[in-house]
């Protein structure tokens, strides 16, 4: 968190509703920021943040520790639903997965295709976007990769949501700034705000 005149603040934490924070991530006694987040819903002690390298934190942010940086490029980070040392990034060299923790990485895809978003459910879906294999679907721990929707136009994907209401209603936030939504699983797409739809399946 950043204030309006560019100070630092670290990570923070509320515990009643985000009416007060108290500042949570220290790396060698400083306060850091992180560009990107993510907590395990397998165990939520366990976070992950990328800032400037990639870090792990056991304890719910109060320490981390620095890990293997799978890429000179992250996009995004998602935590896996079934254990917690398993992590996802989005990253210029496709999409990668740790199972220690960020100590070792490895492709989660076969393809090479630079990824730009990973989104992990709790219940242990697995979506993730690639500029050239478009959006991707699997079930943890197999991540047997299904083809949702290749094409988004001119448009990347940078984030996604699942309506915890409904699996198939999926929303998605573009590289322009665009909110987009599916209500049926990601086949088709259309923007929240104006008239863009996203090309045919």
């Amino acid at each position: 968190v950043s204030t309006p005149s560019g100070m630092s603040r670290g990570l923070m934490k509320s515990k009643d509703g985000a009416k007060t924070w108290v500042p949570q991530s220290k790396v060698a006694e400083r306060l850091i920021t992180f560009d990107r987040l993510t907590i395990s819903s397998a165990d939520p002690r366990v976070l992950y943040g990328v800032h400037l390298g990639f870090y792990v934190s056991r304890d719910g942010g109060r320490s981390w520790s620095a890990r293997l940086k799978p890429s000179h490029r992250i996009f995004a980070v998602a935590a896996s639903s079934v254990d917690a040392d398993i992590v996802y990034a989005a990253t210029a060299e496709g999409m990668m997965r740790s199972f220690d923790a960020g100590e070792s990485w490895q492709p989660a895809q076969a393809a090479k295709s630079v990824a730009t978003m990973v989104h992990v459910t709790p219940q242990g879906t697995v979506y993730a976007y690639g500029v050239d294999s478009g959006l991707m679907r699997a079930t943890e721990p197999s991540l047997d990769w299904t083809l949702i929707h290749r094409s988004f136009g001119r448009y990347v994907l940078l984030d996604l949501a699942v309506d915890p209401a409904d699996a198939s209603r999926l929303f998605a936030v573009t590289d322009n700034n665009e909110v987009i939504a599916s209500e049926d699983g990601g086949l088709s797409w259309a923007s929240l705000h104006s008239r863009y739809t996203a090309p045919a399946h």
